[in-house]
C-alpha cells in the first residue's frame, strides 16, 4: 500500500557512515550571507533550463522570488500535512542545534522559473540511463549530474543550498515538464545519520508517494497538488518549469540580501534581456530587468557599491552595443601550440588606435580566438570577448567574468588601479572546457578540477590565456615606444647622492687653473659582512631563515607582487593580499612575527636557528620580498 510521508532508508550496518558536507562547497566569506549562493545557484539553473526556440536562440527566462510575510505564513495546523512523519527524523538529528517551534507560523521562500523546460525524464527512474533524465539527477543524485559543461551547473551539488537555506533542512519541488499537462510534486530533506525507535537512518529522506519497497515517486496533478500551490502562494498552474519551496526560513535570507545578489551576480544577462527577475515581500514588488536594474541597485546597495555597479552597468551596456565592426579580432593563438599573449596577435594599426583609446579613456573591445581540443577529439576553433576601460579615478581594478550569463566571481588578474575589464565567454566549446575547470561552487576556474585535469590538450595554457587577458592586454597597450621606467630597479639597485653633493656641477679645469694638492687615492671598500639571514622561493611563497649565530637583531619584511613598470612596493594594494589574512599563513620556528599588517612584519629572532616561512600567494605571480635588518641597540 502507497501512503504520502517523508521516507528515510534504514542503513544496513556494512554501509559506511558519512555525514553531509556538500554545503560547506557553498559557504564563503565573500557572500552576502546566504542569499549569495541560493540566488547563484538557483538562477543559474534557471537560466540553463531555457527552452530552445524555433530560430535556435533561447527564450527569455522569468524568476519569480516570494519572500513570505506574515499574511503569508504557512499555519501550524496546516504544516501538519507536509511536516507530521518528518519532525521524529529532525529530533533524533544531533548536528541541528536547535529545532523552529512546531506551533508556529511557517516562514518560507518560493523561487519559481518560466520559460524554461522543467524536469524531464521518467520519475521512476533509478539508474543511469540515455535520454532526458532531469528528474532523475535532481532528485536522487547528490555530487552527481547529467549536464554538460557547455551548461551552467550541474544540479549535482548546487541544489544543496535549498536544504541549506532551511532550519528544516528540507525544500519541496513542482515541476511541469514542457509538452505535458501534468505537474509533479515531491519533497527532500538533508538531514546527517540518525537513529530512533532503535533504527539506524540514512542522512537523506524523501517526501512523495512511498511504495512498499521504500521508493518514493512525486505526487501527480490533484487536489493535493492544488493545495501546495494554494498554501505556498505559487503562480504557476501547468506552465512548464520548476517551482522550489524552502520552508523555515533561514533568519539571514532577507528581502533586501536576495535583490543585491541578483544584481550582483546576473547583471549581464538581466542587461541582455535573457532575465528577468520579480521579488515579492511584504506587500512589495521589486521588478529587475534591463530598464530598472540602475534604480534598483541605486536604492540596495550601499554608495561605494553603487558607485562600483554603475561603472560595470556603463561598460556592460557599451559592450552590448558594441558594433561587430568595431571590435577587433585578433590573430587565433595556440594553433598547434599553448596559447601565448604578445603583440603579435593585434594588427599593427589597430594597436596603435587601441594605444590611443586606453589612454584616452575610451572603452576598447576585442575578440580573441582560440582552440579548445578534447584528448582523442578534433580541435574546435572557439573565441572569447574582453572589453576594458581606463578610468581617472584611482579606484581598485574592477573585473568581471561572465561564462554563458553566470558571473564567475574569484578571479583576480588586474593590479593596477583606475581599470574596469569585462570577459565574456559564450561560445559553445570554451564554455564547456571552463565549465569543466569550475569548483562546486562556480566561483573559480581551476586546472585541478577533477573534471578539467587530463581532459584537454593545453589544457591549463589554455585557461591560463583566458584568466589572464585582462592583465596582458593591459600589459601590452602601456608598452609604449621610448617609454624609459627609470624607477623600474630602483627598490634592488640604487646610488644614493649626499644632498650637498649630488647637484653640484663639475667645473671644467683651465690651463689657467693653478695645480691643487695632490688627492690621494680612495680607500679600498670594505669587505662587506656576510648576511645573518637568507630568503628563499618556496612553493607559493617565500623562507627566511638563519645564516649565523647572531640573533642580536630584528628584520622588517615588506613584500609584494612584482610589476612590469615603476616600485612593486608602490603598487602594492590590500587588492592583491593581506598578511594578515587567509589565504596567506605565516609558520614561525624559533621566532615571533608581530606588527602583521597589509605587506609588512617583523620578526625577531629567538635562536640562531630560526625559520619564517609565508605561503598562500598567487603561484601566477612573482613575488619581490625586501628585508630591513635592524640591530637590537637596547641590548648590544
Amino acid at each position: 500500500m502507497s501512503t504520502i510521508q517523508w521516507s528515510f532508508f534504514e542503513m544496513p550496518r556494512q554501509l559506511i557512515n558519512q555525514g553531509s558536507t556538500s554545503g560547506e562547497f557553498f559557504n564563503s566569506e565573500n557572500d552576502d550571507s546566504s542569499a549569495d549562493a541560493l540566488v547563484r545557484e538557483a538562477i543559474q539553473n534557471s537560466l540553463d533550463a531555457s527552452q530552445v526556440l524555433e530560430s535556435g536562440e533561447r527564450s527569455k527566462v522569468s524568476v519569480r522570488i516570494l519572500v513570505s510575510s506574515h499574511n503569508q505564513h504557512l499555519l501550524p495546523s496546516k504544516a501538519e500535512d507536509y511536516f507530521s512523519t518528518l519532525w521524529p527524523h529532525l529530533q533524533s538529528d544531533s548536528t541541528i542545534r536547535e529545532l523552529p517551534d512546531r506551533k508556529s507560523p511557517v516562514s518560507f521562500i518560493a523561487i519559481e522559473d518560466f520559460g524554461t523546460k522543467g524536469l524531464r525524464g521518467n520519475p521512476a527512474q533509478e539508474k543511469d540511463g540515455k535520454g532526458d533524465s532531469e528528474f532523475f539527477y535532481f532528485w536522487r543524485n547528490v555530487g552527481r549530474g547529467m549536464k554538460s559543461g557547455n551548461e551552467l551547473g550541474r544540479w549535482g551539488l548546487g541544489k544543496t543550498v535549498f536544504p541549506n537555506a532551511s532550519k528544516l533542512r528540507s525544500f519541496f519541488g513542482l515541476t511541469v515538464r514542457q509538452g505535458e499537462e501534468d505537474a509533479l510534486l515531491m519533497g527532500q530533506s538533508e538531514l546527517d545519520i540518525h537513529s530512533f525507535d532503535g533504527k539506524r537512518y540514512s542522512q537523506y529522506g524523501w517526501w512523495g508517494i512511498t511504495e512498499a519497497d521504500g521508493f518514493v515517486l512525486p505526487l501527480h496533478e490533484g487536489k493535493r497538488v492544488q493545495s501546495f500551490r494554494n498554501d505556498f502562494h505559487l503562480q504557476r498552474q501547468l506552465e512548464p518549469g520548476l517551482s522550489i519551496v524552502v520552508p523555515y526560513l533561514q533568519d539571514d535570507l532577507t528581502p533586501e540580501s536576495i535583490v543585491r545578489s541578483i544584481i550582483h551576480h546576473y547583471f549581464f544577462p538581466i542587461l541582455a534581456d535573457k532575465l528577468e527577475v520579480k521579488v515579492e515581500f511584504h506587500d512589495q514588488l521589486v521588478e529587475i530587468n534591463g530598464t530598472t536594474i540602475e534604480q534598483v541597485a541605486a536604492k540596495y546597495f550601499e554608495e561605494k557599491e553603487n558607485e562600483s555597479f554603475r561603472r560595470v552597468l556603463e561598460l556592460t551596456l557599451w559592450a552590448l552595443t558594441n558594433p561587430e565592426e568595431e571590435r577587433s579580432i585578433l590573430k587565433l593563438s595556440g594553433a598547434g601550440s599553448s596559447p601565448r599573449w604578445n603583440e603579435a596577435l593585434f594588427e599593427e594599426h589597430s594597436l596603435d588606435n587601441y594605444r590611443a583609446s586606453f589612454f584616452n579613456g575610451t572603452p576598447i573591445a576585442v575578440r580573441a580566438p582560440l582552440i579548445v581540443q578534447q584528448d582523442g577529439h578534433e580541435p574546435n576553433e572557439s573565441f572569447f570577448d574582453i572589453y576594458i576601460r581606463s578610468e581617472e579615478s584611482q579606484h581598485i581594478p574592477e573585473e568581471y567574468y561572465i561564462r554563458r550569463g553566470v558571473r564567475i566571481t574569484d578571479i583576480r588578474a588586474l593590479r593596477e588601479r583606475g581599470l574596469i575589464g569585462l570577459v565574456v565567454i559564450d561560445d559553445g566549446p570554451l564554455v564547456s572546457m571552463l565549465g569543466d575547470a569550475e569548483n562546486p561552487a562556480h566561483r573559480e576556474w581551476q586546472k585541478r578540477s577533477p573534471k578539467f585535469r587530463g581532459k584537454y590538450i593545453r589544457g591549463p595554457s589554455t585557461l591560463d590565456f583566458v584568466k589572464n587577458s585582462l592583465r596582458e592586454i593591459v600589459r601590452i597597450l602601456n608598452q609604449t615606444v621610448g617609454e624609459v621606467d627609470k624607477e623600474l630597479l630602483s627598490h634592488i639597485f640604487w646610488i644614493e647622492h649626499p644632498k650637498d653633493e649630488k647637484d653640484k656641477k663639475v667645473k671644467k679645469k683651465s690651463d689657467t687653473d693653478e695645480p691643487g694638492p695632490e688627492v690621494p687615492d680612495p680607500p679600498e671598500p670594505p669587505k662587506p659582512n656576510p648576511r645573518d639571514y637568507s630568503v628563499r622561493v618556496v612553493d607559493d611563497g617565500f623562507l627566511i631563515s638563519s645564516t649565523s649565530k647572531s640573533i642580536n637583531y630584528r628584520l622588517s619584511v615588506r613584500v609584494a607582487y612584482d610589476t612590469r613598470t615603476g616600485n612593486p612596493f608602490r603598487k602594492y594594494s590590500e587588492f592583491d593580499f593581506d598578511l594578515s589574512e587567509l589565504p596567506i599563513e605565516i609558520i614561525c620556528s624559533h621566532a615571533k612575527v608581530h606588527d602583521i599588517s597589509g605587506n609588512r612584519f617583523i620578526i625577531e629572532p629567538i635562536q640562531d636557528s630560526y625559520q619564517v616561512k609565508v605561503t598562500g600567494f598567487d603561484n601566477e605571480r612573482d613575488i619581490i620580498v625586501k628585508v630591513d635588518k635592524r640591530i637590537n641597540t637596547d641590548e648590544a
